[in-house]
């Protein structure tokens, strides 16, 4: 009995291994898609920057191609952080280091950042509040939450209305384009586990950033919710609830 005890769970580990390394696998493929556009934009643009600096090109001609490489580097930065915080995050080993930060401010430096994808897109992004929204909060990680709820909206052009509220315990950051917003099943994967995400994610969709979004603001206690045309971010003010556990499901 002791045998076949110690047989089946050979077998159930041997799986779980089998698995864990299929989920690496389909991480690195993942990975790879998502970085390799940006990668290619850096070496064309950088391609062409040279090219035109050799043949004498004006000044105006050869900083608009030094920022169309800022853009694309400022992308590929994003992406690359990102995948990073993706895999800490499966991992449970995504630290969170919270200070007592604005959520108004985060919100005007995430648009900053976004204002020339913005402008590509068409999208005129505007911020409802200008008093300051404090709390305990991992900024840097908070930031990159508004972005992909910015990014996702980016994608349906049009008017983007970022709204700010503080309440007693808790602050409350939306992200509303009037848009359809994501498709049922995208949303749903936005709150599976991570391993039911990769299996369902179709190229370009937003579902990878937002569900991100949602690990970061469940590790700080609060919670993502989405609806058509409207994501929000809800967190209290006192920081972080299980710092270093973002990504259980």
């Amino acid at each position: 009995m002791s045998g076949q005890r110690t047989t089946v769970e050979l077998e159930i580990a041997l799986l779980a291994a089998e698995e864990a390394l299929r989920v690496r696998d389909d991480f690195m493929r993942l990975a790879g898609h998502e970085l390799r556009s940006p990668l290619t934009a850096v070496q064309l643009q950088a391609d062409a920057l040279v090219l035109l600096a050799r043949q004498g090109a004006p000044p105006d001609a050869i900083e608009e191609r030094a920022e169309r490489v800022r853009r694309s580097v400022h992308r590929l930065a994003w992406l690359v952080e990102e995948v990073v915080d993706l895999s800490r995050a499966v991992g449970g080993r995504l630290i969170l280091h919270a200070a007592t930060t604005d959520l108004v401010l985060m919100a005007h430096r995430v648009l900053d950042r976004f204002g020339p994808e913005l402008r590509r897109a068409g999208c005129d992004a505007r911020i409802d509040t200008t008093s300051p929204v404090l709390g305990s909060w991992d900024a840097t990680r908070l930031e990159h939450a508004i972005g992909s709820l910015l990014l996702s909206a980016m994608k349906r052009g049009g008017r983007i209305e970022v709204e700010v509220h503080g309440e007693i315990e808790t602050a409350r950051l939306a992200v509303r384009d009037g848009g359809p917003g994501l498709a049922e099943d995208e949303r749903a994967l936005v709150f599976d586990s991570f391993e039911r995400l990769l299996a369902g994610l179709q190229p370009g969709s937003s579902a990878l950033g937002l569900w991100l979004a949602r690990a970061v603001a469940e590790a700080h206690g609060g919670q993502l919710s989405l609806e058509p045309g409207r994501a929000e971010l809800r967190l209290p003010k006192t920081g972080p609830a299980r710092p270093g556990l973002i990504g259980e499901t």
